[in-house]
Order: C-alpha cells, then sequence, then structure tokens
C-alpha cells in the first residue's frame, strides 16, 4: 500500500550534494580572475580559448596529476587537452576517432555507466555495442579475445574495409574497435580493474587496433576507512591505463597510441562548471582539440576553467579534497555500509567485494539480492510503497545484452550515498529493508 505523504528518498543520483560543491573556493578563484589586469586581453576568461584550451591549467592538471598518479616526470602539457566534461569529451572522441561503418564494435565492460551508452548510440552504435562482462577485478580475456575476432571476420566477410563516413585528415585516426571502461571505483560497483588487467587490456587493444577511452573521475574521489580513522590517501591506487599504455613493452605502437583517459572537475569541483580533460598521446590529444565544435570556437569552458586553474595553481584543490570534501564521503560510505550492514545483510543481501586494498571510493555500493527477489520489482515497490527511489542493475547493460538471462543484473541494485543528506542514507535503507522483507514473504 502506497505511504501518503511520505518525502521521498533518492538513492539513484549520482551526483554531489549541494552542501558538498568547493563554493569558498571557487568564490575566491572567482574574485582573483575577475581582479586581474588582464580579464579582456586576447586569450582571456572571457575571450575565445585555443583549441587545446587554457595552457595555465593544462600545466596545472599536468602537475597535478604527475603527483597525484606518481608518475616519475612531469607530464608534458601538450598530452592534455580541455575539455566540457567527460561526457561532453566521449561524443567528441567519437567524432574524430570512429566510423560507425568501418569501426566494427563498441566494446563497454558491464555493468557499465548507463548514461555513456546513449552517446554510443548517438554516434551511430546502437547495433553494435556488446558487453564485455566484468568478473571481480577483472575481465575474461579468452572470451574478449575470440569476440573480437569474431568481429573482424564479419568485418572482413562485409568486404569494407576503408572508413565510409569519415575523411582522412592528418590528425585523425580510424579506430577498428572501441573499449569503453570505468576501471577505478567505477559507476555502478565500485570497483577497481587490477593491474594485471589493465596490462592485458592495453595489449589486446594493440592487437586489435582498438582504442581503449576510461572514464577516470572518481580516481580522486577514495578513501580509507577499514580503521578508526579514517585516511585520505593522497595518491591513485593503481597506474591509469593511458600511462600503462604509455611505457608497457616499450610504448606505443604508433603515434596516436591505443588509450584516452577522460577526467572530470565534476565530481571534485561542481558539475556545473563543465569542464573536464583529457590525456593521451601527443597526437592523439591534438585529433581531439580538431573536433568540429571545438574547432568553431575553441576549447569549451574557456570561463571556468580559468577558476579552476587558480584553485589549482593555489593549491586549494588539494585542501578542498582532504581537508573537505572526500572525509564528508567516506563517513556517507561508511553510515551507509552500516545501515545496510545492520538491515539488509540479515535479509540475504549481500555485498560483492568492491575498492582495492582496503581502500574505498566513487559514489556508489552494489548490492546483490536474494534469489527470490528481481531488482526491478525491488525497485517499483520501493518507488510506490515507500516512496524511495534506486536503480536496478538491468539498467547499467547495454541493450544487446538485456535480452539475456542475465540473473547477476536482474538481482543487483546500485545505491548512491552521495546525493541525499546523511539523516536519509540510513532511513532510505530502513525502507528499502521494509519492502525487501514484504516481498520475501510474499
Amino acid at each position: 500500500m502506497a505511504t501518503v505523504g511520505l518525502k521521498s528518498i533518492n538513492l539513484a543520483v549520482g551526483w554531489p550534494n549541494p552542501n558538498l560543491l568547493a563554493v569558498d573556493g571557487l568564490r575566491k578563484a572567482s574574485a582573483d580572475v575577475f581582479l586581474h589586469p588582464d580579464i579582456r586581453a586576447k586569450g582571456s576568461p572571457l575571450g575565445y580559448a585555443t583549441d587545446e584550451g587554457s595552457e595555465v591549467l593544462r600545466k596545472s592538471i599536468a602537475e597535478w596529476l604527475t603527483r597525484f598518479y606518481q608518475i616519475g616526470q612531469l607530464i608534458p602539457a601538450e598530452n592534455i587537452c580541455i575539455t566540457g566534461g567527460a561526457s561532453q569529451n566521449l561524443a567528441c572522441i567519437l567524432q574524430t576517432f570512429t566510423d560507425p561503418a568501418f569501426t566494427r564494435n563498441v566494446w563497454m565492460v558491464v555493468p557499465t555507466y548507463m548514461c555513456a551508452i546513449r552517446i554510443f548510440e548517438d554516434s551511430g552504435f546502437a547495433q553494435k555495442l556488446r558487453g564485455v562482462r566484468e568478473v571481480g577485478g577483472g575481465i575474461d580475456f579468452v572470451w574478449f579475445k575470440e569476440q573480437l575476432g569474431v568481429s573482424e571476420a564479419v568485418a572482413r566477410a562485409g568486404g569494407e574495409l576503408f572508413p565510409k563516413y569519415k575523411t582522412s585528415k592528418p590528425w585523425r585516426k580510424i579506430y577498428k574497435h572501441v573499449v569503453y571502461a570505468v576501471p577505478t571505483y567505477s559507476n555502478p560497483c565500485g570497483t577497481v580493474m587490477d593491474l594485471r588487467c589493465r596490462q592485458d587490456l592495453v595489449r589486446l587493444a594493440r592487437e586489435f587496433d582498438a582504442l581503449i577511452v576510461t572514464d577516470d573521475i572518481y580516481d580522486m574521489v577514495q578513501w580509507d576507512n577499514t580503521g578508526v580513522e579514517t585516511h585520505i590517501p593522497t595518491t591513485a591506487c593503481l597506474p591509469r591505463i593511458v600511462d600503462i599504455d604509455g611505457h608497457l613493452d616499450g610504448g606505443p605502437k604508433d603515434a596516436f597510441g591505443h588509450s584516452v583517459s577522460n577526467g572530470s572537475f565534476s565530481k571534485l569541483v561542481g558539475p556545473g562548471c563543465r569542464t573536464g580533460w583529457c590525456q593521451g598521446t601527443k597526437k592523439l590529444i591534438y585529433g581531439i582539440s580538431q573536433t568540429g565544435s571545438t574547432r568553431s570556437g575553441g576549447a569549451p569552458s574557456q570561463f571556468a576553467a580559468s577558476f579552476i586553474h587558480h584553485f589549482l595553481k593555489e593549491a586549494m584543490m588539494e585542501d578542498f579534497l582532504e581537508g573537505q570534501l572526500l572525509p564528508e564521503y567516506a563517513l556517507r560510505h561508511k553510515m551507509m555500509l552500516s545501515a545496510i550492514e545492520q538491515h539488509l545483510v540479515p535479509l540475504g543481501v549481500h555485498l560483492p567485494q568492491s575498492g582495492w586494498n582496503g581502500r574505498s571510493g566513487g559514489f556508489f555500493i552494489w548490492i546483490h539480492l536474494p534469489d527470490k527477489v528481481t531488482a526491478q520489482s525491488l525497485a517499483q515497490r520501493a518507488l510506490k510503497d515507500k516512496a524511495l527511489v534506486i536503480m536496478a542493475g538491468t539498467e547499467f547493460e547495454v541493450e544487446t545484452m538485456k535480452g539475456l538471462e542475465d540473473a547477476l543484473s536482474k538481482r543487483c541494485i546500485r545505491l548512491s550515498f552521495s546525493w541525499e543528506s546523511k539523516e536519509n542514507l540510513a532511513a532510505g535503507v530502513v525502507r528499502l529493508a521494509s519492502v525487501l522483507r514484504e516481498l520475501l514473504q510474499e
């Protein structure tokens, strides 16, 4: 029975809570930017940007990433360009480096970020999406290599082994395959792809001429709360795939390489900034900067980029992350886990291992339900009876797999601890337990 007047609790939204946005730091940064005497000069925050984006921000990002990922030498600024965020840049990557007739398939490590599916579909790959099942910290490479071979055989049988729609440009390479993944603290599962898997994926991409696109947006959103005190790590848990591609087995096979890292300030500073970055080889990054929509007006987000550069340059970013934002997310994560263990685990819910080596991160907790209950039925009943919004695991599968009898996704849900108030996190889990208990008794 529906509960009248019950206030809605949303554990589906993967946005930062409004109280966790970097308002104070951006306020100071913006004031300093507007007081600068060159505010009206060419290349200023109010003018058009260069195609690659603000050079000073690119340098600031390069220094920051070098520290965080513990790269032995400074990342060249020319290997980075400024974007309008990870999603916008994914579309740009597809515009420049794929052809819907020539590119054989897009392979998404599933469960996957569901909104990326629409971006691939809009680029002409609706019928070419394939899922690669994530298993723990890796994937089944024997199966994946076999499927890549099948895909190549189908393409050869079709007779068209050259790009059909995209013209040749010096900054462009059309890849045969695209692999999409969120390797670190993934959306939706919170898992971390292990080092061996990252290395094997690079080798496979080189063999089959695939471009690996990784959303690395949660890499910095991490903590270690296995002890009494929460510890905030200041370095990455594992190397990014783009860094592995840079040196593994002598480095990239060609000037474009086989990987690109998508980064974003949306989860760190505020989604409304619409500012991100990507990193790859010098030639790949230049190619992204030559996407037609970027060439028309220069890199997006020139205005907000100037504030974020100041935020980084003055070390406000790291102070904000380590002193305010990440301890808050660690607390939220701990509160939701505690509620799950108290109210859901006794009902047969299972929490698969996530994170890495004692670290947790990201925005989400992935839950396996008892065999008797499907995620879709639980989500529908929770909304109807308890005004509780959750996401069923089937939302994170690619369309070509949804028709399969995938027991795993049908009996999994994703809960977000980033959006709701802290008091609503536990309250939402209590409501969920009430609905689950009723379904188990039916």
